[in-house]
């Protein structure tokens, strides 16, 4: 004859064993969704940095390092230089 104690205490272990798994696959899943919300974020704020460069003058070089053109914000005005290879500004508006 079976002890009634005993197969109570058989029937609370297997409760226990099946919340445990339970909760191990709410962990993994949770650890997933957490490490899916990181990738996100990190992907979020690399494209905000490389959306928009920010200066006020930029400074356009050919392969040999001249100056070709700058793009320049004086004051209200913004002021585009195109310069020859020689070093001469060819146009410049306004």
């Amino acid at each position: 004859m079976q002890d009634p104690g005993l197969g109570q205490l058989v029937d609370r272990v297997t409760r226990l064993e099946h919340d445990l798994a339970t909760l191990r696959r709410l962990g993994a899943v949770a650890a997933v969704l957490g490490a899916g919300f990181a990738a996100v974020i990190v992907i979020l704020v690399l494209h905000s940095t490389r959306a928009a460069i920010q200066a006020e003058r930029f400074v356009f070089r050919d392969a040999s390092g001249r100056t070709r053109a700058t793009l320049i914000v004086s004051g209200e005005a913004l002021v585009l230089e195109l310069v020859e290879p020689g070093g001469r500004v060819r146009w410049r508006a306004p």
